[in-house]
């Protein structure tokens, strides 16, 4: 602990004597530990002082490790009862689903039966006239008033039976769940006395503070996202030069005034649909694009219908609606037995529906209005129409000699009377036309490169980075276009 002072040191006085206790003392040995000269009852405090130190740094040092024990004991604690918690909701909602299932397969059978029961019942009330029509084909007698009777119920029939069509609406989620277990720790401190500690714990401090000042409100959240951002005269158009990308492949688009739903046949037995997010405000933008199976016959053509605030989906077996809600698509068959190919258009009041040689209008309660005649050449293919609340514009390819094609647009008013056509420099076999609802119109061609026109004529060509064969309008100052069968957006803004 400590050696005595040569005879040479007896002059040196004791440093604690004089630097506390303002008294000279002569030293007698000097302590090993901190090199000090020391008198003796110095020497005995200081002794002291030293194994009551030893003692706090052996009990610290066992509540350390006790500590170290008791962690280990709650990690393996918390681990078993997150994973026990995980399971038990896995088969809570195995069970949940599992009865979900079970009266979801009798509700079919209900209906299937429900079914049956009316095709039966058509069936029986067909067999009264059995007797009839043997009596006529064996005698070669009848009367016309009865035979006229006969066709009229004939024909009641076949149109009730003709009516029969499935009408599905369901919601089946594929939205994955999120568990986390996290353990907050403090990290290693890199300094090597107590002050330099101290100094950086008070910066860390001041760090969360500043972040606190800094902070975004709720409410100051909301407000960022209703800003009306300024855009640049709308008769001129720039290029964002930005491309944004889907999780799939882009079959059909269409966007609500914010994001795009899309259909995708990337695997070629089973098509999809899927909602891409492309306001960088949202949580869910750059995320994996949330989709479901489509368990219809194969999408044709999408739109948006701002009166009911719903996608429409047009197939060849009938109209659905698409409504998507909490990463969820709500899929509702509103129009069947359509049998043809078809495009779709919608204006404030009416849904148009074209296909082959007419036109069907429908309210927004999807109750015919009524139809029209509207027969176009052998020659022409019109892919694509859309109308506002003045007239009705049709892209139309015409073939022509040499096995060659002219595309070109042409507008119609309410009665199908034709106001204008519009020629396009373009020669392929891919259109499509939409508006921003104010009767300018946008048309994709498959090149690279699209077109604004105006009822009056007035048409301007803007070039794009690539090739564009199907088109979305966001806004009336931002639309997106890709090629099928691609999965990058290209953003105009203008």
């Amino acid at each position: 602990m400590s050696k005595a002072s040569t005879s040479n040191d007896l002059s040196d006085s004791c440093v604690i004597c004089s630097n506390k206790h303002e008294r000279i003392r002569p030293s007698l040995c000097q302590c090993k530990h901190c090199s000090r000269s020391l008198c003796f009852d110095c020497m005995k405090d200081h002794h002291d002082e030293l194994q009551l130190s030893i003692v706090q740094v052996s009990n610290r040092y066992n509540e350390l490790k006790q500590l170290i024990d008791t962690k280990l004991i709650l990690i393996t604690k918390e681990t078993v009862a997150s994973k026990k918690e995980l399971s038990e909701w896995y088969t809570t909602l195995i069970d949940r689903l599992t009865m979900e299932k079970v009266s979801i397969d009798l509700n079919i059978e209900n209906a299937e039966q429900k079914a049956k029961k009316f095709v039966y019942e058509i069936e029986s009330e067909m067999q009264i006239f059995q007797d009839d029509i043997q009596t006529f084909t064996k005698n070669n007698t009848f009367r016309s008033e009865h035979l006229t009777k006969i066709f009229e119920q004939l024909d009641e029939l076949i149109q009730r039976l003709d009516s029969l069509s499935p009408a599905k609406e369901y919601d089946l989620p594929l939205k994955m769940p999120k568990y986390e277990l996290r353990f907050d720790l403090l990290p290693k401190s890199t300094t090597n006395d107590t002050e330099q500690t101290r100094n950086i714990s008070q910066e860390k401090y001041n760090i969360e503070d500043f972040q606190l000042e800094n902070s975004i409100s709720d409410g100051e959240i909301y407000q960022n996202e209703n800003i009306n951002f300024s855009c640049p005269d709308e008769s001129h158009f720039r290029n964002r030069d930005k491309f944004e990308s889907t999780t799939f492949s882009v079959n059909c688009m269409e966007s609500d005034g914010i994001n795009i739903l899309y259909s995708t046949i990337e695997d070629p037995q089973q098509e999809y649909i899927a909602y891409c997010y492309l306001e960088e405000t949202s949580t869910n933008y750059a995320q994996f694009d949330p989709s479901q199976m489509w368990n219809h016959s194969r999408i044709v053509d999408i739109i948006w219908w701002n009166s009911i605030k719903r996608f429409i989906c047009a197939t060849k077996n009938g109209i659905y609606t698409i409504e998507y809600l909490d990463q969820s698509f709500k899929i509702l068959n509103v129009i069947g037995n359509l049998r043809i190919r078809v495009c779709v258009a919608a204006n404030t009041d009416h849904l148009w529906i074209h296909g082959k040689d007419k036109i069907y209008v429908y309210d927004i309660n999807f109750e015919l209005v009524k139809s029209i005649n509207f027969k176009m050449s052998q020659s022409l293919k019109s892919p694509s129409f859309c109308l506002t609340d003045n007239l009705v514009a049709f892209t139309l390819i015409r073939r022509v000699q040499n096995n060659r094609h002219v595309s070109h647009i042409e507008f119609y008013d309410f009665n199908m009377k034709r106001i204008k056509r519009v020629r396009l420099e373009s020669s392929e076999t891919v259109s499509m036309i939409r508006t921003d609802g104010n009767d300018r119109f946008y048309v994709a061609v498959g090149q690279q490169r699209f077109y604004i026109l105006a009822p009056n004529g007035t048409k301007q060509t803007i070039n794009l980075g690539k090739q564009a064969s199907c088109l979305a309008v966001i806004n009336s100052h931002n639309i997106v276009l890709t090629k099928n069968s691609r999965s990058d957006l290209e953003l105009v803004r203008f």
